[in-house]
């Protein structure tokens, strides 16, 4: 009975969906935009035309890749309910076996995500600290950063043995929370230069790639994937969490990430001319369907809470720590985790 009603849409379904499944695409406006304004140098020559084409191509690669893609598609292929590469694959494959290429790829990809995601993220909000002045030793020790990034990590691998009921319960509010704020600011900043409001436009989006301000031509794709990072789980975390709550939330995440990032591009032009996270739980999933398809041995796999689709997979949890954190020590900075971050997404 229980595993019925998490497939339904509910009030504390949604609130576990906000939690488990928006916490990677969610937190990606702390870093997308500092990455395009590095690939154009720096903010004084991010020019209104490259800021404004920078936000339409931000919009329409969320609009095409998670709303149409994940949401309007890949959710209504689901086998016995759940969701992730693998069981898409499952669905086709005695048709077209050759696609197991294809699937392996993806599924390659997802796991790389899986580590890169909490990495990029959770570094990306700590630097944000150095911003303070009572925490200015975060600049002063260069090893600070990867030092807490470390601990905030361990502690988010350690909790997801508890399973995806507890985490969405107690994530939950924290990112319905975050989710309102970035919006409200976001209508704040927009309301400072309202002409972002052109980027809705796809002409703007086209034209920056061919814009003499855009330095790095089409691949500043590679910056703008980053706005779909962790938009994988919408289909692989189905089984968690159920489509019908995916289905309910999306409209309220997606409106409130392009105010957000609409209010970074105004901030952005009116500033440029100055002196001056669900990929863990998806990759149970993954693996869950990899051991079921033969691809991978068997491993223990425990459910946390009496819904069988909430899996926790002990060996996948630490190797995906292990992993990430040394990711965090080698690259030491968001700035040089991104490029390999937005490959990831865009494979996925």
């Amino acid at each position: 009975m229980r595993k019925q009603r998490i497939q339904e849409r509910s009030l504390i379904g949604m609130l576990i969906t906000l939690g488990v499944v928006y916490g990677d695409i969610g937190t990606s406006p702390l870093y997308v935009m500092n990455a395009l304004i590095n690939d154009a140098g720096q903010l004084k020559n991010a020019t209104p035309d490259y800021v404004i084409g920078s936000v339409s191509l931000i919009f329409w690669t969320l609009m095409l890749i998670t709303t149409v893609k994940y949401v309007l598609i890949a959710l209504r292929a689901d086998n016995h309910h759940e969701g992730g590469i693998f069981a898409l694959y499952a669905l086709v494959r005695h048709r077209a076996k050759w696609l197991i290429f294809v699937a392996l790829i993806g599924g390659a990809a997802l796991l790389a995500d899986g580590t890169l995601t909490p990495a990029v993220t959770v570094t990306s909000a700590v630097e944000g600290l150095k911003g303070l002045p009572k925490l200015g030793a975060f600049s002063q020790y260069p090893w600070l950063v990867p030092l807490t990034v470390t601990v905030i990590l361990l502690v988010l691998f350690m909790i997801q043995g508890f399973g995806t009921a507890v985490v969405g319960r107690s994530f939950g509010p924290m990112m319905l929370l975050w989710f309102t704020v970035i919006g409200i600011f976001g209508l704040i900043n927009i309301s400072q230069a309202p002409v972002i409001l052109k980027a809705f436009s796809p002409v703007y989006a086209v034209q920056v790639l061919f814009n003499p301000a855009n330095k790095m031509g089409i691949f500043i794709l590679g910056s703008v994937f980053l706005a779909t990072t962790g938009a994988e789980a919408l289909y692989s975390d189905m089984g968690h969490v159920g489509k019908a709550n995916i289905d309910a939330t999306w409209p309220f995440v997606y409106t409130t990430l392009i105010l957000n990032y609409l209010g970074q591009g105004a901030w952005m032009l009116t500033h440029y001319q100055d002196a001056a996270q669900a990929l863990i739980t998806g990759s149970y999933t993954l693996v869950d369907e990899a051991v079921g398809l033969k691809f991978l041995p068997r491993m223990i796999i425990k459910h946390p809470s009496n819904v069988r689709s909430q899996i926790y997979i002990g060996a996948i949890n630490w190797l995906l720590c292990l992993v990430t954190l040394g990711i965090v020590w080698l690259f030491q900075t968001s700035a040089h985790m991104e490029a390999a971050y937005g490959l990831a997404s865009g494979f996925t």
